[in-house]
């Protein structure tokens, strides 16, 4: 499998003077399965979560307070241990946004805390890409790419393992669990990285094995970049986010429209693209299509760049489109029914 590469090499240091990455925000929830308390309060959480589709990253975090005897926290207890112990957590439920509380209790999180954590830019962005390796283990691939000047800090590297959706009668009659800690890549602490000057990229590659009891089909990557003295993150990734690419006042990829975007083969299995300008086309160096998994089923470039693409002889899930050029990559998300 190739993995889409950032060739920053012709990148003009003026045109990125200005330049930052979207930020997806990174919130931390601490809960635990035996802590009567938490059921109300994740409820609350979960309904401005719900409301803010794709907006942030949630990473559930099981504690070993107030119960030591919590069934997830004792799956995966060093990890758990490790973000508890970052953040000092004495008590459930209660929430980090980008590395700061941002609620506990029953207000955990709220709509103002969402608005004003999306409308922040990184100079930092994280692109995550995900591959099976052999019958029971997946290969993981993070890029980290510095669009601006990085503040000095004691920065590491985290890529969490989490389980979208997980299935568990709790003792406090909790049954969905969702974005679970499984394990923390390449170690409970991290990895300890020096971040790329501005205008290049670092790629660090991970496997983890497939533990039985997990769902292969619910398992993801979460990676995130930490500033472990201040407890700042400066962004996060999975291979589900749909924009990859740095902010300017020349981007013109994000006026690229690609449509529809939920495909129905029933009645029309083209996706179809159009783009703002000829000169924004030819600046295109590669488009891919790829699977949930990161993989690329197909490839596109030069002058075969397509105004349409055909889908009817793919299997039903999420797929991913992504446009690379010399500043960046730029995607987006496509559902088949």
């Amino acid at each position: 499998m190739k993995t889409l590469s950032l060739s920053l090499v012709a990148f003009l240091v003026a045109s990125m003077a200005f330049a930052q990455a979207p930020k997806i925000p990174l919130l931390e929830h601490f809960t635990n399965t035996r802590c009567s308390r938490c059921p109300a309060g994740n409820a609350n959480l979960f309904q401005v979560l719900d409301q803010n589709p794709d907006k942030l990253h949630h990473l559930t975090i099981h504690p070993s307070v107030p119960y030591n005897t919590c069934a997830l926290y004792l799956a995966n207890a060093p990890d758990n241990e490790s973000r508890q112990n970052l953040y000092n957590i004495g008590s459930t439920p209660q929430a980090y946004l980008n590395g700061t509380r941002s609620g506990w209790g029953t207000s955990m999180l709220n709509q103002t805390q969402v608005d004003t954590a999306v409308a922040q830019t990184s100079p930092v962005s994280i692109q995550v890409a995900e591959a099976p390796k052999g019958p029971d283990s997946v290969e993981v691939t993070v890029t980290l790419t510095s669009w601006g000047d990085v503040p000095p800090g004691s920065y590491r590297l985290f890529a969490a393992v989490a389980e979208k959706n997980l299935q568990y009668n709790a003792p406090n009659s909790e049954m969905e669990h969702h974005n679970v800690l499984r394990k923390m890549l390449p170690s409970p602490p991290g990895l300890s990285v020096t971040v790329p000057a501005k205008g290049n990229s670092d790629t660090y590659t991970f496997t983890y094995y497939v533990d039985p009891s997990w769902a292969p089909s619910e398992m993801y990557t979460l990676a995130f970049l930490q500033d472990v003295g201040t407890l700042e993150v400066l962004n996060s990734g999975t291979r589900f986010d749909l924009n990859n690419t740095a902010i300017d006042d020349n981007d013109k990829l994000s006026q690229i429209s690609v449509f529809p975007s939920l495909v129905s083969p029933a009645t029309d299995a083209t996706v179809r693209i159009q783009y703002p300008d000829i000169a924004t086309q030819r600046s295109i160096e590669e488009i891919a299509l790829l699977d949930h998994l990161g993989r690329i089923i197909q490839r596109w470039e030069g002058a075969s760049l397509p105004t349409s693409i055909q889908m009817d002889d793919l299997s039903k899930g999420m797929y991913l489109l992504h446009f690379q050029t010399s500043q960046g990559v730029y995607s987006k998300k496509l559902l088949l029914q």
